[in-house]
This record gives C-alpha cells, sequence and structure tokens, in this order.
C-alpha cells in the first residue's frame, strides 16, 4: 500500500483485486490464493499484533545494514558517528465524534478548541540522517496519554518526554554504537546533557537565547571581546561560510559554541548557534557543522511521508494498536523505497533514472510487474553491493 502510493486501504483493495496479480503472488509466494484479504481482515490482525515486535523488525534491518557496512564511512560524522536526529510530527486529527467508543481515546492528545475537544496522533521520530542526503527511518516513539484516573488524564505526554524515552529505546538496541545526535532548540537542557554523557554520546543542538539564556549570554561576551577560535571558508565562488566558537562550561558539561554565518555575494543567507561536546578544532569545525546543518533533513523526511509518497497525514485506523502497526509499516516502506531508489550500478549509475527515467515510471513498473509475466530480469542489472548515494541528476 504504502511502496505503490496508493493513498488508502480502500484503494488497495480495489488495485490488487485483479487475476493476473494474484496468479503472479501465488507463483512468487507458492500459494494457491483465489483472492487476496480484504483490509477489513488485516486490521483485525493489526488490533492484535505486537507493535514492539514491528519495531523490532524495523531494528533488526538497520542492524543488518550496519554490520554489514552497507553505509560508508565518508558519510558518518568525522568518519565515524552515525548522525541521528530526533523530531516530533503530527500524523492526524481525529474528531471526536467519529470516534466509536471512550476506549478508542485512550492514548490520544487532545486540545480544547471551542469547547471541544480535537484528538491528534503524534509521534517521535529518530532518523539515521547520511552525508549523501539519505534520512533513514530508525525508530518511533508515540507520544501517548496513558497516565489517566476515571478516564480523565492527569497530565499530558509531550515530545521531551517521548524524546527521553526513544534515547534510552535507542541506546538498548544499539549499545555499542558511536552516535552523535542532531537535536533543535527544544533539546538543549541537563537531561539531555546526562543522557549522552551516561550513553557515551556526542551532540550538536541548536541553541537558541531563551533555552539557556546564561550559556548564550556567555559566548555573545566572550564574543564582545573577541575571545573566540575564527575559520573561514570558501564554498563557491559567490558563498562564504565563517565559523566563530569558544569553548564553555555549563554546570558540569565541557561544551563549545559555534556560530555559522553563510554569506552568498556578501549578503547573510544563513545563521545559526550550535552547541556540541564534541572537540572542536579549526580542522574540523566545517564538518561538525556541516552535520548540525543536517538536521533539517528529518524535516525534509516527514514531508515526504506526508505530502509526497506514503500519505502520513490519512487515519488507517482508529484503534491505538493498529494505527501504531501502520505507522511502524510505512516507516519499513521509506526505508525500502530509498534503497530501491538510490541503488547504483557497479559503474556508479542509478539504476532507477537509468533504467526508468523516473519515480513515477519506477512505481507504476512495479504495479504492473504484478500483473504481467516476469519478463528479461537482466533489464534491471544484478549488483552485488548496495552503494547508499544521492542519484546522478540528468
Amino acid at each position: 500500500m504504502h511502496l505503490l502510493s496508493v493513498g488508502s486501504k480502500n484503494n488497495l483493495n480495489y488495485r490488487l483485486q485483479n487475476e493476473k496479480i494474484i496468479k503472479s503472488v501465488n507463483k512468487f509466494l507458492g500459494t494457491e490464493l483465489n483472492q487476496f484479504s480484504k483490509s477489513d481482515n488485516l486490521e483485525k490482525i493489526y488490533k492484535k499484533i505486537s507493535v514492539q515486535e514491528m519495531k523490532d523488525f524495523l531494528s533488526n534491518i538497520i542492524q543488518y545494514l550496519i554490520k554489514s557496512k552497507k553505509i560508508k564511512k565518508k558519510n558518518l560524522l568525522l568518519n565515524e558517528y552515525y548522525m541521528i536526529g530526533i523530531d516530533m510530527t503530527q500524523t492526524h486529527k481525529l474528531n471526536t465524534n467519529k470516534l466509536q467508543s471512550g476506549k478508542e481515546i485512550k492514548g490520544l492528545l487532545f486540545q480544547k478548541s471551542n469547547g471541544k475537544k480535537i484528538y491528534s496522533r503524534k509521534v517521535v521520530e529518530a532518523k539515521l540522517l547520511l552525508f549523501n542526503g539519505l534520512s533513514i527511518p530508525l525508530m518511533s516513539e508515540f507520544v501517548r496519554n496513558d497516565d489517566s484516573v476515571d478516564g480523565k488524564f492527569i497530565k499530558q505526554d509531550c515530545e521531551l518526554n517521548a524524546a527521553y524515552r526513544l534515547i534510552d529505546n535507542i541506546k538498548k538496541e544499539y549499545p555499542r554504537l558511536k552516535i552523535c545526535l542532531l537535536l533543535d532548540g527544544l533539546y538543549p537542557n541537563e537531561t539531555i546533557f546526562k543522557k549522552c554523557k551516561k550513553n557515551n554520546w556526542k551532540y550538536i543542538i541548536t541553541l537558541k537565547e531563551k533555552k539557556i539564556p546564561t550559556l548564550y549570554k556567555n559566548f555573545i561576551e566572550f564574543k564582545r571581546l573577541e575571545n573566540y577560535e575564527e575559520k573561514k571558508k570558501q564554498i563557491t565562488f559567490n558563498i562564504n561560510q565563517r565559523y566563530k566558537f569558544v569553548k564553555l562550561k555549563y554546570l558540569e558539561f565541557d561544551l563549545t559554541c559555534i556560530q555559522v554565518k553563510e554569506y552568498k555575494n556578501k549578503k547573510t543567507e544563513y545563521f545559526n548557534l550550535f552547541i556540541t561536546n564534541l572537540d572542536v578544532e579549526k580542522d574540523n569545525v566545517y564538518k561538525i557543522s556541516s552535520g548540525g546543518r543536517l538536521r533539517w533533513k528529518i524535516e525534509h523526511s516527514f514531508n515526504k511521508q506526508k505530502n509526497l509518497l506514503f500519505n502520513l497525514k490519512h487515519v488507517y485506523s482508529k484503534n491505538e494498536n493498529a494505527s501504531q502497526c501502520y505507522h511502524i509499516l510505512l516507516q519499513i516502506a521509506d526505508l525500502i523505497f530509498q534503497f530501491m531508489s538510490y541503488t547504483l550500478t557497479s559503474n556508479g549509475e542509478n539504476i532507477l533514472y537509468d533504467v526508468f527515467g523516473s519515480l513515477i515510471e519506477f512505481l507504476h513498473e512495479i504495479y504492473v510487474s504484478f500483473r504481467e509475466k516476469i519478463g528479461n530480469i537482466e533489464k534491471y542489472f544484478l549488483v552485488k553491493h548496495l552503494i547508499l548515494k544521492a542519484p546522478k541528476k540528468k
């Protein structure tokens, strides 16, 4: 459903009930089906199946990719740190008059508007971000209201609490992985710093003045006294970058503040302030700052899942367990899609664009292939090694 971008369960039912497709699937799976099970039956399964098992399946895929060295060192931060971006997104809203019972409301977030409660599903996502532009789904933590007495919620769950749980789960799944967290301006706080120190992780976090005022003011004061190190870099003939960085102390944590300014034709095009526990020097400040700026790829990933391919905003189920299963399946589909889209031949040519010409034609070909007899398999190239790399622009 997600990979073919059909948009909904009803559309999937319509597109799959085809004699040739059923015949192809029977041949592929060694089955003798007369028809496919309707999405209503799948819904019954997803209401009962373990969401954690779905998460473990995604985790097993990622662990295989790492152990088999499909992800090249050149796409990691300083050739050793796996960059993980964490952020929250809203998947969809639910109207109260469409909910079937009070039990369905459990777990949902809500806010009051004009005297009515508007319920929504939100999730904090961890994405594995690479310098080649990929944003690979790593792990999901749902923001849930489970703390209630007599059906009334005591307090709402929030992005930070879900992120803390997510960080603990990442450490549990990847205990030895060298990780650098890429986080936005919500996250610089003592809890995050302590968790990263305990996990022996690195981080690059956007610093806003109102989040840690003392740290921000210290940096400004150092800058005023010109007590900082500076690095300039020419990116293109009309784009220049300038870095100013200072080592500071916050509570018991040793941090470095990095100010990044990018100029295009002598006009400021980009400005940001990062804090990091990495050892920053003139030789690596550009690479570290590039890693910090890579965090925006998680926003791009949300946009792709919502508006371009996977219809994340669609209400696939009003049942909490089933809804989470559909979400994890969507993340797995996104991961598979990225491997299909970024697979190269031994000559460095992108298979998708070389064979099909466009992404739309590729997705159409997947669907058509189920209705037709298998053609010449050599057309699709037999690749021994998958290389995660952005496709060439033609």
